[in-house]
């Protein structure tokens, strides 16, 4: 027996104006949505379909035009490229408009609920819309921001996996990726957590995301792993909701050549290299880790490392991990 059912879902519809003497250069869309969606065109206002010069192909020096009178209801692959320009005279009145409908196909299994159910709307409900989202404004600040953090490592590949989680459509960029606001940036002349979220989420876009419910976004500060004692506390009396946290790892030599590499270099913005300091500069890598060996044995943490002979104390080591200390 037969056990989905094939249902058309309209999921967005507008009415699109090209303005005369505007071209639409050659482009694909992207996004999650285009991959499941079918794109429909019904040229409603058109002067004279000759002027409109509407192409699709699979590539620019592929494209076919698509004819354009009023009432001809086409469907067009919008993953392919296509272009289009109103050639009428600019400064006229002459303005192309297009109804653009966009339908999903649903196959799940009966009874099934299914993300394209309808969602019944309140008489005179206001909606928000962006390219890629459509939410309630009733459901406006439901979302907090940000709604995850990156922790850290340094020169753990940090940078690249905020680039991936901002390809998605509906996760907006913070206003600058490594925000800071919880440890060097943290302002000590606010003394409540209102006036700290405040000044958190200024760093985020974050009055425009309150009517964007669907939207997300996030901050990526890899020294937070670092500085673990004040940052933990700032996070939980500053954003006190649930949210993702991303810690990277890598191999640690690895990942400790790198992060010289980093703090050695003479390129950067004269604020970089003020925050990385001068101190390894006149040092190698070798010289930098024994001296960090030696400060973590000072404060106690290594309590089963050799320093003079560079080996681990296995005894040591086997009380120590895991133990209160």
């Amino acid at each position: 027996a037969d056990t989905t059912h094939r249902r058309v879902f309209v999921v967005r519809a507008l009415l699109a104006s090209l303005p005369p003497g505007v071209t639409i250069p050659v482009h694909n869309d992207s996004g999650e949505w285009v991959k499941t969606t079918h794109r429909v065109h019904v040229p409603i206002l058109v002067n004279d379909p000759s002027k409109i010069l509407f192409r699709v192909g699979p590539a620019p020096h592929l494209l076919q035009r698509i004819d354009c009178t009023p009432g001809h209801v086409f469907e067009i692959n919008n993953q392919a490229k296509h272009a289009v320009s109103n050639c009428e005279v600019e400064g006229s009145n002459h303005h192309r408009v297009h109804l653009i409908l966009d339908y999903v196909v649903d196959t799940t299994p009966i009874g099934t609920r299914t993300p394209y159910d309808p969602i019944v709307l309140e008489p005179g409900e206001k909606l928000v819309q962006t390219r890629r989202s459509i939410d309630r404004l009733r459901d406006m600040a439901q979302r907090p921001t940000p709604s995850y953090v990156i922790l850290g490592a340094q020169k753990a590949g940090t940078t690249s996996l905020y680039d991936y989680i901002n390809q998605h459509p509906w996760v907006v960029k913070a206003r600058r990726r490594e925000t800071h606001c919880l440890d060097w940036r943290w302002n000590e002349q606010l003394k409540t957590d209102k006036g700290r979220l405040a000044y958190c989420q200024k760093f985020f876009f974050t009055e425009q995301l309150k009517k964007r419910p669907s939207c997300l976004t996030g901050d990526s500060t890899p020294s937070y792993l670092l500085d673990s004692k004040r940052v933990i506390p700032r996070l939980k009396s500053v954003f006190p909701w649930d949210m993702k946290f991303f810690v990277m790892m890598r191999d640690p030599v690895r990942r400790a050549g790198s992060h010289y590499a980093m703090v050695t270099s003479m390129e950067g913005t004269p604020a970089q290299l003020e925050v990385r300091g001068k101190e390894w500069r006149e040092k190698s890598l070798w010289e930098v880790v024994q001296q960090e060996l030696s400060k973590m044995d000072e404060c106690g943490l290594i309590p089963y490392w050799n320093i003079q002979d560079g080996i681990v104390d296995q005894d040591i080591f086997n009380r120590f991990a895991g133990s209160s200390q």
